[in-house]
């Protein structure tokens, strides 16, 4: 039993949603390819297209961000924050 969080890249927005499918939360993010709740209840969010990454609480508010500035073929992928 659990939640699922996921990112609907063409609708700018990430979204949990428990196991009968319930929305539970949601939160604009600008062109989501990943998501990961971190252990303080944060989620993480990377995106491929603006070569960012963001931590946003739980009121859906950014914490932190890092952008990689790299407009090439190199892309950050994954991404861990303790």
């Amino acid at each position: 039993m659990g939640t699922s969080i996921v990112p609907f890249y063409a609708q700018n927005k990430v979204a949990e949603f428990d196991t009968n499918g319930w929305k539970l939360w949601e939160v604009s993010a600008n062109r989501p390819t990943g998501v990961m709740r971190l252990p303080n209840g944060n989620t993480l969010v990377t995106s491929r297209l603006s070569h960012s990454i963001e931590e946003i609480d739980r009121k859906g508010k950014e914490v932190w961000r890092y952008e990689s500035g790299n407009t090439g073929s190199n892309y950050t992928f994954s991404a861990r924050r303790r």
